[in-house]
Order: C-alpha cells, then sequence, then structure tokens
C-alpha cells in the first residue's frame, strides 16, 4: 500500500512539475502555462495543509538566514515569504559605467520581494513574487554585501517589469523564483516520504 501511495506521489509530481513561472511583457511574472495567472499550484496528495506548511516553513531558513527573509503568518492557512536576494543577483546588467560608478563591477543586480504561499489538504500555491525594490549588489566585505541602490533600479514610481529590458534578464530573473518553488516542492515531497515516527 504504501510503495502505491509513493508511486501515486511520484506520479502527482511528475504532472504538476509542469508547473512554473514565466515573464510576461507588461505585466511581470506570471504563470507559464495560463499567463492570466500570477500563481502556480502543486498538487500533494495524501498530506494535509499543515503537514505541507511546516515543510515549507522549515526549508525557508536553509535558504534565506535571519538577514535576508523572514515569514509572517497570514489569513486562510498562508505565509508570506518577506525576503531579498541578498547577494544572489537576479540578473547580471552589463551597462558597466553605470554600475562602476555606483560601486558594483559586476553589475549584479538584487531584490526585495514578497512571495505569498497559500496551503490545503494535498495542495500549495505560489504566487508571483512582487518587488518592493530592485537594488546593485556592491562588494562583498567579510561575508556582508553592500546594497547600492541605482536610480534606474530604485525607483519606486516604476514596476519592476517595466525595468528589467532584456529576455535574459527576464529569464534569469524567473529562473530564480522557478528554483525557489523546486526547492519548496522538494522539502515538501521529503517530509511526504518520511516514515511516520508513530
Amino acid at each position: 500500500m504504501k510503495k502505491l501511495f509513493l508511486s501515486l506521489l511520484l506520479f502527482a509530481q511528475i504532472v504538476s512539475y509542469g508547473q512554473s513561472f514565466d515573464f510576461v511583457h507588461g505585466v511581470g511574472i506570471r504563470s507559464a502555462q495560463d499567463r492570466s495567472k500570477g500563481y502556480i499550484v502543486f498538487d500533494f496528495p495524501g498530506m494535509s495543509a499543515s503537514d505541507i506548511r511546516a515543510a515549507v516553513v522549515a526549508k525557508i531558513p536553509t535558504i534565506y538566514d535571519y538577514s535576508t527573509g523572514s515569514i509572517q503568518n497570514g489569513e486562510n492557512n498562508s505565509i508570506s515569504l518577506i525576503a531579498s536576494t541578498g547577494k544572489n543577483e537576479l540578473f547580471i546588467d552589463n551597462n558597466y559605467s553605470r554600475y562602476q560608478a555606483a560601486g558594483s563591477p559586476k553589475g549584479g543586480v538584487g531584490g526585495d520581494f514578497i512571495m505569498n504561499i497559500y496551503f490545503k489538504d494535498g495542495r500549495v500555491r505560489y504566487d508571483a513574487p512582487t518587488f518592493q525594490r530592485l537594488y546593485l549588489i556592491a562588494e562583498i566585505v567579510r561575508g556582508h554585501f553592500n546594497r547600492t541602490d541605482c536610480p534606474n533600479y530604485g525607483d519606486d514610481l516604476t514596476p519592476f517589469y517595466e525595468l528589467i529590458k532584456n529576455k535574459e534578464q527576464q529569464n534569469s530573473t524567473v529562473q530564480y523564483f522557478n528554483n525557489l518553488v523546486r526547492a519548496l516542492n522538494k522539502a515538501i515531497e521529503e517530509a511526504a516520504s518520511k516514515p511516520s515516527d508513530w
């Protein structure tokens, strides 16, 4: 019976892992499968909402330390991941003269974002991230990074998707969040495969 359950779980993951984020011009990050939706959903049959939530909440601190991420409890069995990409860039902008002047020889751009995550029995939903700001990643000093706001990325009045101009930058940004979702889903899978302790 347990083998059947695990086989069904694996099959469901193969089917649902087709879900991913994509970058839609003029809109921002959306579901790659249905661009009218600003979220993606994954099925984890046989798992309770509290088990799925516990796996995600336990995984987040292994990705974001206390200085780059926090979790806020939301309504309707949800959490908000409030985080910074830290020293990991979303994308590289090759306009080197602008970045060298700002102290960022690499041209790496990071961001502060919020991602809402909702839990139901057998399902998890990840909303597309919303950005609070984008910033230049300057030099790493003793394990810490300096953030330098740049006029082209620090303008609160301009939606972030209008600031990310080329396809390579868009793909890199989306890949960051697809990798985050994969890591969280893997933690859920690992929790599902652990034998009960009683």
